[in-house]
């Protein structure tokens, strides 16, 4: 399993504890996309506290993990869903008003979105952003040497 992965499927995982750690008053962002099973889901933490929390399938449990308030980057999805009595969130687009999509439908819209933050557009929006940034280390250690 993948370290975003890792860190949105559970509570408090040894890598969260170490990058909180390593970057205490700091911003963190988890991502995770996986197209093949409909799983999306993103953990945000602001200076050592989960702030936003949330992650979906395609498998039968739709959204599983929703904790926090709503970030600015997902309201404006939220605002065109709606909740049944069943507590099932579905949305309706103004653009395809005859089609209802369901979460796992549109929980890869809510990262795309989440990712507006940090990289100024939207992960599908971002190319020029992506093709140019320079990653680069502050430390002397690798990167398999933080891990440990």
């Amino acid at each position: 399993m993948a370290i975003p992965e890792t860190v949105i499927q559970n509570n408090e995982t040894a890598i969260e504890q170490k990058l909180i750690t390593q970057f205490p008053n700091s911003e963190i962002c988890f991502l995770v996309l996986i197209s093949t099973l409909n799983f999306w889901g993103y953990k945000i933490i602001d200076n050592g506290k989960v702030i936003r929390h949330r992650a979906g399938d395609g498998q039968g449990n739709g959204t599983y993990i929703d904790f926090g308030a709503p970030l600015e980057e997902e309201k404006a999805l939220l605002a065109q869903s709606t909740v049944d009595a069943a507590g099932i969130r579905t949305y309706t687009f103004e653009s395809d008003p005859d089609e209802i999509y369901t979460e796992e439908q549109v929980g890869e819209e809510f990262v795309f979105n989440i990712c507006q933050k940090y990289l100024g557009a939207p992960l599908d929006q971002a190319d020029e952003f992506l093709n140019e940034i320079k990653f680069t280390c502050y430390q002397k250690k690798s990167w398999w040497e933080f891990w440990k």
